[in-house]
């Protein structure tokens, strides 16, 4: 945040009260708080507000849903119901004039991600206690790992085009946001079933190979610099938005995000975990 702060000019979010937003995750409440090159910090912002729910989703989930016993297609159908409330939540909110176009960042528009997540997790608990719908779609999982990818990737693909909206996080109506929405909970539930598998599969032992686990390690640093350098990349070059050789610009990016990744890795990641220990 403070690279960007230093490197970059940015239309919104400046000075010391958008730096404060920035680094308190708060700069997605509100209009022009996002600075440039750290836009995907939004993310962030959502997330922990998800961490802040969770204790109350949880509870609810078991006292009330499943009435302190493990039910897990009560759970399931609870996080069903998340769904409704996110899809219901873009519904209202493109019918309500002069709301912040933030507000589509907030955590009711992503409920549906989060409870893809945690429903994976509820299919893996079921499974190991010996639920057979559970245990048949690990199973499906780890016999047809790259079916599942290549009909995530399909999903991505398909969110990529005039179907899913324009290319922006701003909708230009409820029905394409929730279609974006849908297609990438769906690629996130094809991405990640075969990763957890009781039973090793091909993708596993892909992501298990020497050089994916240490991009592994740096996917954290990875996520955070690579905004700023595509920025800084696309102003020496000369690009705007959505313009350009996107393979190009992949490249570069990609060539110097690696580096830069580690370099905070080492400086940064590794000195505050021995420290936190």
């Amino acid at each position: 945040v403070v690279i960007a702060f230093v490197a970059l000019d940015s239309s919104a979010g400046k000075g010391p009260g958008g730096l404060l937003r920035q680094l308190t995750l708060t700069h997605i409440y509100g209009d022009n708080h996002i600075h440039a090159g750290v836009t995907q910090t939004w993310s962030l912002a959502t997330e922990l507000a998800f961490y802040v729910a969770l204790p109350l989703l949880g509870w609810f989930a078991i006292r009330v849903v499943c009435r302190g016993r493990w039910h897990p297609v009560r759970i399931l159908a609870f996080l069903g119901a998340l769904c409704v409330v996110n899809f219901a939540y873009f519904a209202a909110i493109y019918q309500v004039n002069g709301l912040t176009p933030t507000s589509r960042m907030w955590l009711p528009g992503y409920l549906s991600w989060f409870a893809v997540g945690m429903a994976l997790t509820v299919v893996v608990a079921a499974a190991n206690d010996l639920r057979p719908w559970a245990a048949r779609l690990l199973t499906t999982g780890a016999e047809s790992p790259v079916s599942f990818w290549l009909l995530g990737i399909g999903c991505l693909a398909l969110a990529a085009t005039p179907i899913a909206g324009v290319p922006s996080l701003y909708q230009e109506s409820a029905g394409t946001a929730i279609t974006r929405n849908v297609l990438y909970a769906a690629a996130a539930f094809l991405l990640i079933t075969p990763l957890v598998t009781p039973r090793a599969n091909l993708v596993q032992r892909a992501l298990a190979l020497p050089l994916m686990q240490w991009l592994g390690k740096i996917s954290y640093e990875l996520f955070l610099v690579h905004i700023l350098l595509v920025e800084l990349t696309m102003n020496i070059l000369g690009y705007r938005t959505f313009t350009g050789s996107v393979l190009f610009v992949f490249v570069v990016t990609l060539a110097i995000s690696i580096p830069a990744s580690w370099l905070l890795y080492r400086v940064l990641e590794v000195p505050l975990k021995r420290f936190h220990r």
